[in-house]
């Protein structure tokens, strides 16, 4: 506009022409600031606006040749699967050592609150416990001995509430047991479903559970095992004993029955266990369900060289992939609803943990889902489906 009228004066200070002259020389002017408008506004429809056959071209990767010019919608990109090379990588920490005949692999978890599918997120989905079972038969795969522990809150709060967790929180308990976990800490959430709701869905698995802090409120007796010593036998042959035990917070979920249990203080509870097993394994793991700097003013008041050489944070506070040394005790923490899984690797020399390396893995659904443990799924979903419950 500002251009028309600079335009429009520049005849109007000639005084060599006669006002019909000039007149004539804007109206001129006028239809040629019109024509170039308009072929400027169609020249940049034309770059914003990609034509209907520059859409079938973008999709035509994914479609016959024969189609090209076919698409009326949004072309729906399915994700490449991760190639055994490219997974290795994915759940790999860095610099994990070429030769790995004196390593361990720790698969670790916490705060599943009863999830088994990908979660519902739009930018980034993740999660599914066959991916998840598709990272632990990998390192099956590559000949590595795993060591698979729970550090608790696997059950939501209160789920035996609700129809809909009830049943979830039964298949992803199967499903656990079929992965063969070694040890489940048991939380308070995990707690307040009940021992017989546990060790029903666990079946033969139910002696991998596992509590220092938690009793019977009336004669204070242990309703779980204190601790389990697991044997691994590394890829050169050397045989390791480590003793696994947990805790939970004593802090418990509202729930709208009376508790069958007791929460006993966590730190005379850990050293009572830490007692028992030294001397009779190569090191110990301490499960915790309590977020990650709970875990770390517990160890700090445990005080120096409390005896624990590794320490498993499993209530959600955050995604940390890195390792935290706390009075000599190498601390990590656990994923959020299944979307992550911890893998620690352990460098052993002489029955003693020389190296430690830690990363918590997305669980992309780009990492192919296992078949054998896609039925706890479809089965979860099926009875849903079949009591008529809404999925909340």
């Amino acid at each position: 506009m500002v251009y028309f009228l600079l335009l429009m004066g520049r005849d109007q200070t000639r005084f060599d022409l006669k006002p019909k002259e000039i007149l004539m020389s804007q109206m001129v002017r006028l239809l040629f600031l019109i024509f170039v408008s308009i072929a400027c506004a169609v020249e940049t429809r034309a770059v914003t606006a990609p034509s209907k056959s520059a859409k079938n071209v973008q999709g035509s990767a994914s479609a016959p040749v024969s189609h090209v010019g076919a698409t009326t919608g949004p072309v729906k990109v399915t994700p490449v699967p991760m190639s055994p090379q490219e997974l290795d990588t994915h759940i790999m920490p860095a610099g994990a050592p070429p030769d790995r005949r004196s390593v361990l692999s720790v698969v670790y978890n916490g705060y599943r609150r009863s999830s088994l599918e990908p979660c519902g997120c739009v930018s980034h989905k993740l999660g599914g416990i066959n991916r998840e079972a598709q990272v632990v038969e990998r390192l099956k795969e590559l000949s590595l001995p795993v060591v698979k522990l729970e550090a608790g809150g696997y059950i939501r709060d209160n789920a035996l509430a609700s129809e809909n967790f009830r049943v979830a929180s039964k298949h992803l308990l199967k499903a656990l047991a079929a992965l063969d976990y070694d040890v489940l800490n048991v939380g308070a959430p995990d707690a307040l479903a009940g021992k017989s709701f546990l060790a029903e869905n666990l079946g033969k698995h139910a002696d991998r559970l596992v509590s220092a802090n938690i009793v019977d409120p009336t004669s204070s007796a242990p309703l779980f095992s204190k601790y389990r010593i697991i044997e691994v036998k590394l890829g050169d042959g050397t045989q390791v004993r480590i003793g696994v035990t947990g805790v939970t917070r004593q802090r418990i979920g509202v729930s709208p029955q009376a508790p069958t249990f007791q929460v006993l203080d966590p730190l005379p509870a850990i050293k009572e266990v830490v007692k028992e097993l030294q001397g009779n394994c190569d090191f110990i793991i301490l499960l915790a369900y309590m977020n990650r700097e709970t875990l770390r003013q517990t160890l700090e008041q445990l005080g120096p060289d409390p005896g624990i050489d590794v320490a498993i944070a499993g209530e959600f506070l955050g995604v940390f992939h890195q390792i935290d040394n706390v009075n000599g005790v190498r601390m990590v923490s656990g994923g959020f609803e299944g979307r992550h899984v911890g893998h620690l690797l352990l460098q052993m020399q002489n029955g003693k943990i020389s190296q430690a390396l830690n990363k918590l893995v997305d669980i992309e659904q780009t990492i192919p889902p296992h078949p054998d443990y896609s039925h706890f799924i479809t089965d979860y979903l099926k009875e849903l489906t079949d009591s008529q419950q809404p999925v909340n």
